[in-house]
């Protein structure tokens, strides 16, 4: 998170994602409570639709986390 006037930072969040990308490798990662094969696991629900499980994920020093399952519903392009 970046520096705002209400809370002044020292290092820019790009600075603590390359120090984090120095010894955390980018990945999904084992959240503590179920196996690693279900985490962040995208299945097709009704119509055009996708569920998002629980999980966490690392990508090139950020964290990603998805606490509750989430839902959403996928765009899709005509391809020509």
């Amino acid at each position: 998170m970046d520096s705002t006037p209400e809370d002044e930072r020292l290092l820019l969040a790009e600075d603590w994602a390359k120090y984090v990308r120095s010894f955390v490798s980018d990945g999904v990662r084992r959240d503590g409570v179920g196996d690693i094969g279900t985490n962040l696991h995208v299945t097709a629900d009704t119509g055009m639709a996708v569920k998002l499980d629980v999980g966490i994920a690392s990508i090139q020093g950020y964290m990603f986390y998805v606490e509750e399952d989430a839902q959403g519903r996928a765009s899709v392009f005509a391809a020509h």
